[in-house]
């Protein structure tokens, strides 16, 4: 069987033995799928940054049908993201949306936006630091990508479009919107709504090329982040770390 070619985001990596390692890649081009790297952990001449979560590699494999991985025979290390990996919190932030893309997106399926998305947003904080909002940003647009949420802001009750509404609230488990028009609402969060939307349509460094309410971003964040515990019926394992860590270099 020929040599093939693939390159993506590790975001999985689990040690095999003393000096095996398998890593799971999203790639832009292919399904995601699972690699064998014999060796890896003791090679002197195969970077064993390649197998890190996190890195952008490139592998040349043999595919082994019927098997959990395919055989790698090279594997060459495009990008480590070393800026983000050089303290803690990056290693966590690196970690946490690497747990995000495995919990979301299945094996054995393509996922080219999603790991285009992931790759430019691991560059943009690499380059110019952490932003919080790289947090809502990445994941409201991640659930529209996978088909996960609508990316119709739309009352779920007249149908209407709910951003351009004055009143309007979000429920967080289900993230169903209610127009003030429809509903007594409680708790008006159009606000939140109407910076969600603009996640979803707008650039990275458009939507933040003006100064947008540190409350707005934590906010928008928290919502997600509930949805996403009760979406997938559990907590992140690297999420209580992260945002505890996250918290102490905010409040320096």
């Amino acid at each position: 069987m020929g040599l093939k070619k693939d390159s993506g985001i590790v975001i999985q990596s689990r040690n095999i033995g003393d000096n095996d390692r398998v890593i799971s890649l999203l790639s832009e081009t292919e399904f995601r799928k699972n690699y064998f790297l014999r060796g890896i952990r003791k090679s002197k001449s195969r970077p064993i940054a390649a197998s890190e979560i996190g890195s952008l590699v490139e592998v040349n494999y043999y595919e082994r049908e019927g098997k959990e991985w395919n055989d790698v025979k090279e594997v060459h290390l495009l990008d480590r993201f070393d800026l983000i990996k050089s303290s803690v919190l990056g290693l966590y932030f690196i970690s946490y949306i690497s747990e995000i893309a495995s919990a979301l997106m299945l094996e054995g399926e393509l996922h080219e936006k999603e790991a285009k998305l992931i790759r430019m947003a691991f560059t943009e904080v690499n380059t110019n630091g952490f932003h919080f909002g790289i947090l809502p940003f990445l994941k409201i647009r991640l659930l529209g990508y996978l088909g996960i949420i609508p990316q119709e802001f739309l009352c779920m009750d007249c149908g209407e479009e709910i951003w351009l509404k004055k009143e309007a609230d979000i429920q967080e488990t289900t993230l169903d919107l209610f127009c003030g028009d429809c509903r007594s609402l409680t708790d008006n969060k159009i606000q939140v709504i109407r910076f969600l939307r603009d996640c979803v349509h707008l650039k990275f460094s458009n939507l933040f090329s003006d100064v947008i309410p540190v409350p707005l971003l934590f906010s928008s964040d928290e919502i997600l982040n509930t949805f996403l515990d009760s979406y997938l019926g559990r907590g992140l394992k690297t999420s209580k770390e992260f945002y505890r860590l996250l918290k102490n270099e905010l409040t320096l």
